[in-house]
């Protein structure tokens, strides 16, 4: 087990937070509009957390095998650093990254 004193180190040395979308920032249900377009349900107290996490000085990151507008809207909205979509090799596309 990591002692909290290991753990605040960590955490202070931290410079990046890179999420995947589906089931992190929304509830993992794929929505489909008339025309086929997909929507995703963000939860506005992830924007909090991740709004809180810029404060901090740390540089957020996204990165999704799918691609779709409502996330690029939602990253331009949260002013996020790096948002790599549709890459469904996600081990290839962290070490690109």
């Amino acid at each position: 087990m990591i002692s909290e004193d290991e753990l605040a180190r960590r955490a202070r040395s931290l410079e990046w937070l890179l999420f995947d979308v589906d089931g992190v920032f929304t509830d993992g249900r794929l929505l489909y509009g008339a025309s086929g377009e997909e929507w995703k349900v963000f939860h506005v107290r992830d924007g909090l957390g991740l709004r809180l996490a810029q404060r901090a000085g740390l540089k957020l990151g996204i990165l999704s095998g799918r691609g779709n507008e409502a996330l690029d809207f939602r990253a331009r909205e949260l002013s996020i650093d790096a948002l790599i979509q549709e890459r469904s090799d996600k081990d290839t596309a962290f070490a690109e990254f």
